[in-house]
């Protein structure tokens, strides 16, 4: 089923991104470009005979393959029966669920959590999203726009075909309190054809801990610390980027 696939991959992706910051020993958010490029190009996992890296995840499935340069799948492929495979992962409609559950370039991230496709695994990771949302989205009346975080401006086409579709999605997902705020700003600033004023946060540089993360790393020994640091990795032969793999 697609919410069990769903599921699996938002899973793997956070496992070898986690894998990945450690060995870095920074959050994503606060590599440079090409760092962070090069580590989501080629930190993945071989799902099949086929090597899928974030980068995939994120524009080959969950943004139903959208071109990012070069053909998403970069690896060559061992046979034909890896590319019917790889055929079969393209979903026809885009997750922008899956998008926002794996937005890990703000100044506060969605939790990391562990979900299934059940009802139960799909309720939490909506509940995810919107709490994700609750600290993110604000309404700015001096300026009149609604102040999404940066996300929805890198996949715009993924969350409506306009602002006021945009507003729906973000209006279904966030607590009564910010529902109640973006359903006020939708009904007195929409527009005809559906237009909305909004507004998009900058990516973060600086990553900020939340509450809960600062009292699980708080006290981390170093000799820990390099025990995970030194997890050992294939390297990547022209690049020397972590290439994790997971049967």
């Amino acid at each position: 089923r697609d919410v069990d696939r769903t599921a699996a991959l938002i899973n793997m992706y956070h496992i070898v991104l986690i894998q990945v910051m450690v060995e870095q020993g920074m959050h994503i958010s606060k590599m440079s470009h090409k760092q962070r490029d090069t580590v989501l190009q080629r930190a993945g996992f071989n799902l099949g005979l086929v090597f899928l890296s974030l980068d995939d995840i994120v524009h080959g499935i969950f943004r139903a393959n959208v071109r990012r340069g070069p053909w998403y799948y970069k690896t060559q492929q061992i046979n034909a029966r890896s590319d019917t495979f790889k055929d079969s992962l393209i979903p026809k409609e885009a997750s922008p669920l899956a998008l926002l559950v794996l937005s890990h370039m703000n100044k506060f991230d969605p939790k990391v959590d562990i979900y299934d496709g059940s009802e139960e695994g799909m309720s939490r990771m909506r509940a995810t999203a919107g709490e994700f949302l609750d600290k993110t989205v604000r309404v700015n009346r001096d300026s009149g726009y609604l102040i999404l975080p940066a996300v929805f401006k890198e996949y715009q086409k993924e969350f409506g075909s306009n602002g006021m579709e945009t507003g729906v999605f973000v209006e279904g997902l966030c607590n009564p309190k910010k529902k109640g705020e973006v359903s006020r700003f939708m009904a007195a600033n929409g527009r005809a054809g559906g237009s909305l004023p909004i507004a998009y946060e900058s990516h973060f540089s600086e990553f900020v801990w939340s509450t809960e993360q600062s009292r699980l790393v708080a006290g981390w020994k170093e000799a820990d610390k390099k025990r995970f640091q030194d997890i050992d990795v294939e390297r990547a032969a022209d690049a020397g980027s972590p290439r994790h793999k997971a049967d």
